[in-house]
């Protein structure tokens, strides 16, 4: 199913924001960047809503890179275009898989914090900068997650049932339940 994404305490979500394997040095005064990661193949239909939910992001520091793993729906050249209206970073690769990718993409990652979204779904518009601002209030919390709103292809609400995770998410029970 499709989903707009929302923050919200600990609950099971698609959307996970977590510090990025690099530190990233930010400036007094300066919000820290945050990697938001788009990882399409043949979602033409949907593409351009997250790509654009991406983009407008109230928060100001992100870097967006989108991947397109061999789409043959016409999803790359709506990619394109949106990269070149908006200049983000966008890549056309051979289908290697989406957790392959999410390591490239980890290794491209310049953010203090890594954002991923899939290519069918789009957020909220002021996802990333709750999140960043939960991350930076709670220095002790690795990982947020943030909750959805289940919508059909014409991006009207359905009555689809999103499980819920009991109690603190843990990277444990993330790894093992």
């Amino acid at each position: 199913s499709r989903c707009r994404q929302d923050v919200r305490p600990p609950a099971a979500s698609d959307v996970i924001a977590m510090e990025a394997a690099q530190d990233q040095v930010v400036g007094v005064g300066m919000q820290p960047k945050v990697t938001l990661v788009i990882i399409c193949w043949n979602h033409a239909a949907f593409v351009e809503a997250a790509v654009r939910s991406a983009v407008h992001q109230t928060y100001g520091n992100t870097e967006l890179i989108v991947f397109d793993n061999d789409s043959k729906d016409g999803s790359p050249e709506i990619i394109q275009k949106l990269a070149d209206e908006f200049g983000f970073q966008f890549y056309r690769q051979e289908n290697i898989g989406l957790v392959r990718t999410l390591n490239r993409a980890l290794g491209m990652a310049t953010g203090k914090y890594f954002s991923q979204l899939a290519a069918d779904d789009h957020w909220y518009l002021d996802k990333t900068e709750r999140q960043v601002a939960y991350m930076e209030a709670h220095p002790d919390v690795h990982i947020v997650c943030g909750g959805m709103d289940p919508v059909d292809e014409h991006d009207r609400p359905t009555d689809f049932k999103v499980g819920s995770w009991p109690g603190e998410v843990t990277f444990e029970s993330l790894m093992t339940e």
